[in-house]
């Protein structure tokens, strides 16, 4: 059954009369097009004709006579539509997604009911329905909980429930395409940036910079993804989980989970939200090398001890830029020294420290004795002024990886370290990130 809801411009035209003696006796009134059903083609015929468009054979008239008063014109037309407005107003039956201004619900409608399930709070409920035209009836759990909605279809696939309250919740079919856009993904093989566009795409593989290009079918919630090569194939099942995030469930049972990001690796160098990004779960090449502080954190440096020095305190930097052979030297011997262990909660492996990007600073010492000093309670109220967050603060530990650190600060910028200081959220919260070896 084909569910469209024909939408039209009644126009005011008039067509000739038909000559009654020459209709044919197996003409069907309705069926234009003689393939024995009354659907929206035979509607677009009519309205065709009505404009001039297109002429009629004697047969093809007396069918688009529908109201039987000798003449084929817009009033025909408007017949034409209630019927098969009557005619294809039904509930879809299978999963279908709702959106609307109240949020996501998943349901599941089979005939005369269904249930559905709220996504951000996985509430739900069962439900009994009665169509009657474009009038729906909805009986909630129970036959006394009752509401009512008029549904149209926009195409074959989709449609809108208008409800009683004035809310419009649009409808898709929950076996949904893959998205398009940017998309960053976890899993326990790592992070991944994706880019999604109609039928193929790519990822970039955030620990090695290696990726490759895909294409990808999809049928109901199955994709199969051809990577590199048609002979270069695997399955997954699509799993939306609301609006923008879904998983990947691919038939090795990894588990793939996917949210839009606003992510760029370039040269094997991720960005997120312009913001370089170097912690345990996003790394750096062992040769990028900007050969020092860069010259805008030197300089945001220099501006910030000057006014510090008006207080009549001092910063210095302790340490500043950081070679990969140089941190994966500190790294090693700290492994030695504390085990890898306790060395992994204040020491970077290679290629993870921010000390490599030329926008990090320890400042005088790197060392315990430094927390609640006057230049450490300046740097934690006054830091971000000159465009340098307190990269680890105290108990956040378990979302940036690393034990607090007073003395190690980052340039961000004065824009960007005044919003996230006011946000009071470290790095990884503020950009939606986590900070883990994988």
């Amino acid at each position: 059954m084909k569910k469209i809801m024909c939408i039209i411009s009644v126009l005011m035209l008039s067509g000739g009369f038909y000559s009654g003696s020459a209709m044919a006796e197996n003409a069907v009134v309705g069926d234009i097009n003689g393939d024995g059903i009354f659907n929206s083609s035979d509607l677009n015929l009519v309205s065709d004709y009505v404009l001039g468009k297109i002429q009629f054979s004697e047969n093809q008239y007396y069918s688009a006579d529908i109201n039987g008063d000798g003449r084929v014109d817009s009033f025909d037309l408007v017949a034409m539509r209630k019927e098969l407005t009557v005619a294809d107003a039904e509930l879809p039956t299978g999963k279908y997604i709702g959106k609307s201004e109240k949020g996501i619900r998943r349901y599941n409608f089979f005939e005369g009911g269904g249930n559905y399930v709220d996504s951000s709070t996985g509430i739900g409920s069962a439900f009994a329905w009665e169509i009657n035209g474009n009038n729906v009836t909805l009986h909630i759990g129970s036959a006394d909980n009752t509401t009512n909605a008029v549904i149209e279809w926009t195409d074959e696939n989709h449609f809108n429930l208008i409800w009683e309250n004035g809310i419009i919740e649009k409808f898709s079919p929950e076996s949904a395409e893959l998205p398009t856009g940017k998309y960053i993904s976890e899993s326990e093989k790592g992070v991944r940036y994706y880019n999604f566009f109609e039928g193929g795409g790519n990822y970039v593989d955030s620990s090695t910079g290696i990726g490759s290009a895909f294409t990808w079918e999809i049928n109901g919630n199955n994709v199969i993804v051809h990577i590199g090569s048609a002979d270069n194939t695997t399955n997954a099942v699509i799993e939306w989980t609301d609006e923008n995030n879904f998983n990947l469930i691919w038939e090795d049972g990894t588990v793939e989970k996917f949210s839009p990001t606003r992510v760029e690796v370039i040269n094997g160098i991720t960005y997120i939200d312009g913001i370089l990004i170097a912690n345990k779960s996003y790394g750096l090449r062992a040769d990028y090398n900007p050969m020092g502080l860069t010259a805008e954190t030197q300089k945001a440096f220099n501006e910030m001890s000057a006014a510090a020095e008006k207080d009549g305190l001092c910063l210095c930097v302790y340490s500043g830029f950081r070679s990969y052979s140089y941190q994966q030297q500190i790294y090693n011997n700290y492994v030695s020294a504390y085990g890898k262990e306790t060395a992994d909660t204040f020491s970077a492996r290679a290629g993870h420290s921010e000390h490599q990007t030329g926008m990090a600073i320890d400042v005088n010492c790197a060392d315990d004795s430094f927390e609640g000093t006057p230049e450490a309670l300046w740097l934690a109220e006054n830091s971000w002024k000159y465009g340098f967050i307190i990269r680890y603060p105290k108990g956040k530990q378990h979302i940036t990886g690393y034990k607090y650190e007073p003395w190690h600060i980052r340039y961000l910028g004065k824009e960007t370290a005044g919003k996230v200081y006011r946000s009071r959220l470290t790095l990884e919260e503020y950009l939606g990130i986590d900070s883990i070896y994988r």
